[in-house]
């Protein structure tokens, strides 16, 4: 869609809002009695979720598109990724992980990185993400499309 300045302007305003809210959210979470840390990510959901649906609604406007399609496609996202997470939490289950140590914490993550991505990938192909998204079927058909 090469909309550039929309991209810098959702940018340059989710930005200014963090800035503006985290402080503030950090407050208010403690006077919540929940910890103050968690204003951060708090923050940045309801920031980026005001960004998203001003996009949208700007877009739509622009280019007249269907949401459908995308509520689709994000329903098809959400289910890999609670498969994928689904089944890195049985992976701990069956795994105790209780590293002492620097080495075999990376090992964990590299294990349950190679798990939740086989996971992703194979649920993403069987529903047809990666067909929906970047318009391929196969990894070869992708690997073309990088090519180009």
């Amino acid at each position: 869609m090469n909309n550039t300045k929309l991209s810098l302007g959702a940018l340059f305003v989710s930005f200014l809002l963090k800035a503006s809210l985290n402080i503030p959210m950090m407050y208010f979470l403690k006077f919540l009695g929940i910890d103050a840390y968690y204003g951060c990510v708090v923050t940045n959901a309801v920031v980026e979720s005001i960004t998203f649906i001003i996009v949208l609604l700007i877009l739509k406007k622009k280019y007249q598109f269907k949401y459908k399609n995308m509520i689709v496609v994000l329903m098809k996202s959400l289910l890999c990724v609670a498969l994928m997470i689904s089944s890195l939490y049985l992976v701990s289950l069956i795994f105790n992980i209780d590293s002492q140590g620097r080495f075999m914490s990376i090992i964990y993550i590299i294990v349950y990185t190679l798990i939740g991505m086989i996971v992703y990938l194979f649920t993403a192909k069987r529903v047809g993400l990666f067909k929906d998204v970047l318009g391929v079927d196969t990894f070869k058909d992708f690997v073309k499309l990088l090519k180009h």
